[in-house]
C-alpha cells in the first residue's frame, strides 16, 4: 500500500510541476507577444494591413473585405485609402485611361493587373513597365526631326521604350533631347558643340541643317558600326566620349597619343574620324 501511495504522490507531483511549467511558459509567451486590438475604422484597418497586421479569418470592415486586407498586407499600396477605394469602383476601360501608355506593351492587360499597377506603382509581370512608359512618352514629346535621330539607334518607338539600360545610348539620347529643346534658338550651336565636343560650324549660313546632318551621320555610325583602332590604342565610342569631362579627355590623350594636342571641344570629331568609317555613310 505504501509503495502505491508513494507512486501516486510522485505522479501527482510530476503532473502538478508539468501544469505549473506549462502555465508559466504560456504566461511568458503571452508577455512576449505584441498584443494589438482589432481596428475599428477602415483607415485604421488599411494602415494596419500595410504594416503587415494579421486579421482574424473573415474579418472585414466597411468596404474592405478580408481578401482586400490580405492583399494589402502582402503588397503594400502606394496610394491613400480614398484613392484605393475609388480605383476599386472603376471598370477596366476606366482604369486603362488612368494607366495611359501601358496598353502599348500589354494590350490585353486584365482589370486586376491594372488595379494592382495603379495602386502599387509597379506590375509583377513587368517590373520595368513604369520606365518603359516614361521613355514612350519622352519619344512622343520630341519633334519629328529629333524622333528621326532616335530611330537611327532603335528600330521603332517601342524598341526605344523597351531597351534595357545596358542597351541604351544614354549620352547620345541626352544630346538629342537637348538638341530638341533648343532647336531654332540662337545659342543652340554653341551649346551643342560644348556638350557633344564637336565643331558645329557656328559661322555656317545654314547652321541648323549642318548640326542635324552631323548629328545624323555620327549617330548612324555609332549605331551601325563597331569602333576599332588600327594602332591598338584604347577605343572610345561616340556615346562614351560625349560624357567625358576635360580631365578624362586629357588623361585619355596622354595614355594613347602622348603629347599631341587634340582639343577637348572637338573630342567627338576626333573619335568619329579615328575609330569609325565615316566615309562609308
Amino acid at each position: 500500500m505504501s509503495i502505491r501511495y508513494d507512486e501516486a504522490n510522485v505522479a501527482q507531483s510530476i503532473n502538478h510541476d508539468y501544469q505549473e511549467d506549462t502555465l508559466l511558459s504560456q504566461i511568458y509567451y503571452l508577455e512576449n507577444q505584441r498584443v494589438e486590438p482589432i481596428p475599428h475604422t477602415e483607415l485604421e484597418a488599411y494602415n494596419r494591413a500595410k504594416n503587415g497586421f494579421k486579421f482574424p479569418s473573415h474579418f472585414e470592415i466597411g468596404s474592405l473585405t478580408y481578401l482586400d486586407l490580405i492583399e494589402i498586407s502582402q503588397e503594400q499600396p502606394s496610394v491613400d485609402l480614398k484613392t484605393y477605394k475609388e480605383l476599386q469602383l472603376l471598370d477596366r476601360e476606366q482604369l486603362l485611361k488612368k494607366a495611359a501608355g501601358i496598353e502599348h506593351f500589354h494590350p490585353t492587360i486584365s482589370k486586376a493587373d491594372l488595379f494592382f499597377y495603379l495602386t502599387r506603382g509597379w506590375f509583377p509581370k513587368d517590373v520595368n513597365i513604369a520606365e518603359k512608359i516614361k521613355r514612350w512618352n519622352q519619344f512622343e514629346k520630341l519633334l519629328p526631326l529629333s524622333q528621326e535621330l532616335i530611330l537611327l539607334m532603335y528600330k521603332n518607338q517601342k524598341h526605344f521604350a523597351e531597351a534595357p539600360l545596358a542597351a541604351q545610348y544614354k549620352n547620345i539620347e541626352s544630346l538629342v533631347f537637348l538638341y530638341d529643346e533648343l532647336l531654332g534658338l540662337r545659342n543652340t550651336p554653341g551649346l551643342i558643340s560644348k556638350m557633344a565636343g564637336m565643331d558645329v560650324a557656328i559661322r555656317s549660313k545654314d547652321v541648323d541643317n549642318y548640326i542635324y546632318g552631323k548629328l545624323s551621320s555620327y549617330i548612324n555610325a555609332a549605331a551601325t558600326q563597331t569602333p576599332y583602332s588600327e594602332n591598338r590604342t584604347e577605343v572610345l565610342t561616340f556615346d562614351e566620349v560625349i560624357n567625358f569631362n576635360k580631365d578624362e579627355w586629357v588623361d585619355f590623350i596622354k595614355r594613347n597619343y602622348f603629347n599631341q594636342d587634340i582639343p577637348f571641344g572637338t573630342r567627338s570629331d576626333f573619335v568619329m574620324q579615328m575609330y569609325y568609317h565615316m566615309d562609308i555613310l
